[in-house]
């Protein structure tokens, strides 16, 4: 039986990371960059409003003045009415008819203003909130446009790594198939090798037409990213 030929070893995969240029979207396009500062300021005064809100209803007492606020402006209190002696009549009876107490209605000079500052600041967080979707559909097209410019500046550097993946995939098929020979000829000898412990790589079986490693090896030459020549001509079929 004559000695079985060996394939020298894959050199190692060389460190490429420095080859790469920026690859911050916002380094290839002025838009994509002045839309993502907009939306972190829209998104900052959504939070700021949200805090605030926070802080009123997690305090007892501002929450008690923020609710006697809101039922004031059901009724029609105006912002900034302090006591009931300086509400006109009408008013004192509305109050006295919502459910309200007097001692409530004078809380409410602080608590409409609360009460103020909420609504406007739901109604503020609406608008950014619609502002806000708007700005995605208009980030994610400044995001395609400057991904085209990184793909371009890129181009080349990711043909190199598709060639050494490439390359490194057929020394694998090639190693593989190998050892599978060896196998076969063990088998054909009927010699029982459990105790070395046989070792198969079926994912990269490229004799096998249906192998993921041959399916991909196919693309790639279709695409451009590996020389025809460079595969067993059997691994092509």
């Amino acid at each position: 039986m004559g000695l079985l030929k060996r394939t020298p070893a894959p050199e190692p995969v060389e460190d490429c990371s420095s080859a790469l240029p920026s690859l911050n979207l916002s380094d290839y396009s002025d838009k994509y960059a002045n839309i993502l500062a907009v939306r972190e300021q829209l998104n900052k005064r959504v939070n700021e409003i949200r805090d605030r809100h926070a802080s009123i209803l997690n305090d007892p007492e501002r929450r008690a003045q923020f609710q006697d606020g809101m039922a004031a402006r059901v009724v029609g209190a105006p912002i900034g009415q302090v006591a009931p002696s300086f509400m006109p009549a009408d008013l004192v009876n509305a109050v006295a008819s919502s459910g309200l107490s007097l001692s409530q209605a004078t809380r409410a000079g602080v608590g409409a203003e609360l009460a103020e500052q909420y609504v406007l600041g739901l109604a503020e967080t609406e608008e950014i909130e619609k502002h806000l979707r708007n700005t995605e559909h208009q980030l994610a097209a400044a995001r395609l446009e400057a991904s085209r410019s990184i793909c371009e500046a890129i181009k080349s550097e990711h043909k190199h790594r598709v060639e050494a993946l490439g390359m490194a995939l057929i020394a694998a098929a090639k190693a593989h198939a190998e050892y599978q020979e060896l196998a076969d000829k063990l088998n054909g000898a009927n010699v029982a090798w459990s105790t070395l412990r046989g070792m198969p790589f079926r994912p990269v079986d490229a004799t096998d037409a249906q192998s993921r490693v041959r399916r991909w090896l196919k693309e790639a030459i279709e695409f451009g990213f590996l020389n025809a020549e460079a595969v067993p001509a059997s691994w092509r079929k």
